[in-house]
């Protein structure tokens, strides 16, 4: 009995012991689990930075490196900087690839897809590499039976995999590359990619064929392993990173599909990308039903058109230039970006947004540029203060930064920034940019200046509707009152007389004394054509004393005396307007 006991015990000990120990491992798990999702999330942060720490120098290295190529006239000196532009390019490309390679593996980078025409999209960016092919003496040809087909694709990273694809295919072609569309089954799956393969599922097969050196058999299922390099006797000329097609293949995987290569050494290749048609394999979130909202930030870069109207950019008196302050802690940065606008801007600088924040208030400038990632307070510190004071809402913001990703798009121009640039970009791009915001303000003042106190929508911000409605009821209160003057608007205010006259004039197009000149006198107009007292009665109650001057200005205002416009149909053309 006693030995029972003695055993039972012992049982009970290890069963216990064991309970405990895997409880242990359970926690040991769970805590490895948190340490290697936070490592992942340092490495995102590391990513993201360095990638901030390339980019802005080779902006730096682009932007005037293409100053100097569009000058030099030495077809040899010319020959070298193409080569350096050539590879600073490359750098900038290769950076782009780590990057996306890190979002993948820390799940950072997302899937936004929405449906439309492979077709057309594959040939288009298939035109892009034509160039490049006949500089080498190669063919590029493009060959489907089907005119359209309509597959949900994220088309930014579509772009990508093309890109990786067809580049590899010009790299190591003899002569001539293919680019085929068709609806196919799959094809014996050869790489360990097709975790996503459904027997059941209809694909779209994207075939890029090139008439090459091909691969050896011992090394197609190393081809698409990050860094890995195919050994063969053209890898000297052709030598690359390893990078693209491991991308290729992980963005493909993103959208539900899978890649594959058939190839024979010394007879070529033929890479196989195998997308799923319909949307039912996507998740909710994947599907981005909201496109058209922001299409214009997840465009393809060489799609940006730099045209302009042709509206005068300055108004008011043409001597004096419009000012632009730049915000950026680089000075080499601040040196280029006022090399590009000094001759048509006034320029101004700041190096964070606490004290960009301070110079846009006092000087309140016609349209900033400003970097994101700064010491201390970034953009979108400096965007959320400007868009939220009402002294400065007005203002055009372009953020220039190097973090290239969506949800950095978004947070910028969800807290009011009116454009975003990646660096590094192209000088004629930022130009337009900046062009662009200045005319489609100027519209927005010539719109306005038409029917200027009832036209409140057609100010730039909620904010800027409030503020010419605060004015205009102010003026309106006290129209009758002779005393009435900028001083006492810049009181109700709150802001110095230079701050209300650069924003009257960037809203309106009138400074603030001309303002209330013409709201005096567009409400003389609306009396007179009412025909609600004589002339020295109405100018009373506008708030002019002096009769003459009454005439005068009206005159100047609506090409009559006041009581023509009375006798006229003048005013009643005024009635039917208003």
């Amino acid at each position: 009995y006693f030995f029972v006991i003695s055993l039972s015990l012992i049982l009970v000990n290890r069963i216990i012991v064991k309970r405990d120990r895997l409880k242990n491992l359970a926690k040991v798990k769970e805590f490895e689990a948190l340490k290697l999702e936070e490592l992942n999330e340092m490495k995102s942060r590391f990513f993201t930075n360095i990638s901030h720490e390339i980019r802005t120098p080779l902006t730096l290295i682009l932007g005037p490196l293409e100053k100097i190529i569009a000058i030099t006239r030495n077809k040899q000196t010319r020959m070298y900087l193409n080569i350096m532009h050539k590879n600073a390019n490359m750098l900038h490309c290769l950076i782009n690839q780590l990057l996306d390679h890190e979002k993948l593996e820390t799940g950072v980078m997302k899937l936004r897809t929405r449906q439309q025409d492979l077709v057309r999209l594959v040939k288009k960016q298939m035109m892009t590499f034509i160039p490049l092919a006949e500089s080498q003496g190669k063919s590029l040809s493009f060959n489907t039976q089907l005119h359209s087909v309509d597959v949900y694709i994220d088309n930014e990273k579509l772009h990508k995999i093309m890109a990786n694809v067809i580049s590899n295919a010009v790299k190591f072609s003899r002569k001539n590359i293919l680019i085929e569309i068709n609806k196919s089954k799959p094809r014996k799956i050869r790489i360990g990619s097709s975790k996503y393969f459904k027997p059941d599922t209809d694909y779209i097969c994207i075939t890029v064929s090139d008439d090459g050196c091909g691969i050896p058999e011992s090394e197609i299922d190393k081809i698409f392993d990050r860094f890995y390099m195919v050994k063969t006797s053209d890898s000297v000329v052709n030598e690359g990173s390893g990078i693209g097609l491991s991308l290729a293949k992980d963005l493909v995987e993103l959208h539900y599909g899978f890649i594959d290569v058939e190839s024979k050494q010394g007879k070529g290749s033929k890479f196989y990308i195998y997308l799923p048609l319909g949307s039912g394999h996507l998740q909710v979130q994947e599907i981005d039903t909201e496109y058209s909202d922001h299409a214009d930030i997840t465009g393809d870069d060489s799609e940006h058109s730099y045209i302009i109207d042709n509206v005068e950019l300055h108004s008011g008196n043409e001597t004096e230039k419009l000012l632009i302050l730049i915000v950026e802690d680089n000075k080499e940065m601040i040196l280029y970006l006022r090399s590009i606008f000094h001759k048509d801007y006034q320029l101004m600088d700041a190096t964070n947004g606490v004290e960009a924040y301070k110079k846009a208030v006092s000087r309140i400038p016609d349209l900033i540029i400003s970097d994101i990632m700064m010491p201390g307070s970034d953009g979108f510190y400096l965007v959320q203060k400007l868009k939220s004071d009402e002294r400065t809402s007005h203002i055009p913001v372009i953020l220039l930064t190097a973090k290239a990703n969506m949800q950095t798009k978004l947070n910028g121009l969800k807290l009011g920034a009116d454009d975003y640039i990646i660096k590094p970009f192209e000088e004629k791009e930022l130009v337009a940019r900046v062009d662009n915001l200045i005319v489609q303000r100027n519209k927005l003042r010539n719109r306005f200046s038409d029917k200027p106190y009832n036209n409140y929508y057609n100010v730039p911000t909620k904010l800027d509707e409030e503020f010419i409605k605060k004015v205009t009821d102010f003026i309106d209160d006290h129209i009758s009152d002779q005393e009435l003057s900028v001083e006492y608007l810049t009181g109700m205010l709150r802001m110095s007389r230079m701050q209300l006259h650069r924003k009257l004039n960037a809203l309106t197009g009138n400074s603030a004394s001309e303002f209330i000149r013409k709201f005096r006198l567009h409400r003389a107009a609306a009396l007179l054509a009412r025909k609600s007292g004589i002339v020295f009665e109405v100018a009373y109650q506008v708030g002019f004393n002096n009769l003459s001057y009454f005439a005068k200005c009206f005159r100047e205002e609506y090409g009559v005396s006041p009581s023509e416009y009375m006798r006229g149909s003048v005013g009643e053309k005024f009635l039917d307007n208003s």
